[in-house]
């Protein structure tokens, strides 16, 4: 066991934000809840460079946008998990509401990314 210590309130910062980078699961609800928090790295990248690569920051984010968006079911919403086709009522508009902000922040075009 470890126990750090510091007056610090980022101290240990650079070991949060580089979890980001691995953290989805799976289900929509987590590569979203990755996603954003990526992109808004990605927004503050002056304020962290050196602490997270942006290319892997540039090719993580954009891996997972078309993941999120696979996920999309033929009526245009959300299923929970990749390969179903039931719709998601419940995460459909946290999604479409964060594909918003992770284009803001990410500085991306996602609609590139819809077939």
């Amino acid at each position: 066991m470890k126990l750090s210590i510091s007056n610090n309130k980022l101290s240990g910062v650079e070991k949060i934000i580089s979890s980001l980078l691995v953290y989805p699961y799976g289900c929509i609800e987590q590569t979203t809840s990755s996603t954003l928090p990526n992109a808004i790295l990605k927004w503050f990248s002056n304020i962290f460079s050196g602490v997270v690569d942006e290319k892997t920051l540039d090719k993580n984010i954009d891996f997972w946008v078309k993941r999120i968006l696979w996920m999309q079911t033929p009526t245009w919403w959300f299923a929970y998990w990749p390969g179903d086709t039931v719709d998601n009522l419940h995460i459909t508009p946290y999604v479409l509401r964060s594909l918003i902000d992770i284009q803001k922040y990410a500085k991306i075009d996602i609609q590139k990314n819809i077939d």
